[in-house]
């Protein structure tokens, strides 16, 4: 789902600032099915509840790059039983209403291969 960003875009500035200061694998672009780029940050799975509004995103546990759920991190906790052990949770923090969460939510979710 990773794309480059383009030359001048504000956003590749801050992952380059990010590559700089060692935290590249802190920070991870997914884009939804709109072009639109959304930066989540990594978090342990076991943190997940202190974001009980956040967007969530998981991966395989055998592939760090496959989505394998979307959702918010209140739906994650109520289904992680079900779920099994994600390799790695990501936490998008920059949608501040629900409306902006879900719309979120929705074009990564159209961005999933059928």
């Amino acid at each position: 789902m990773e794309t480059e960003a383009p030359v001048k875009c504000l956003r590749s500035e801050a992952s380059h600032i990010a590559d700089v200061l060692g935290h590249s694998d802190r920070y991870q672009y997914w884009v939804g099915a709109s072009g639109k780029r959304y930066l989540f940050t990594t978090m342990p799975v076991a943190i997940i509840s202190d974001f009980q509004t956040a967007v969530v995103l998981t991966t395989h546990p055998d592939d760090s790059r496959e989505t394998s759920w979307i959702g918010t991190a209140a739906e994650f906790l109520a289904e992680s039983a079900s779920l099994g052990q994600p390799k790695r949770a990501y936490v998008h923090l920059l949608s501040p209403t629900r409306a902006a969460r879900q719309a979120v939510i929705d074009d990564l979710h159209a961005a999933l291969p059928n």
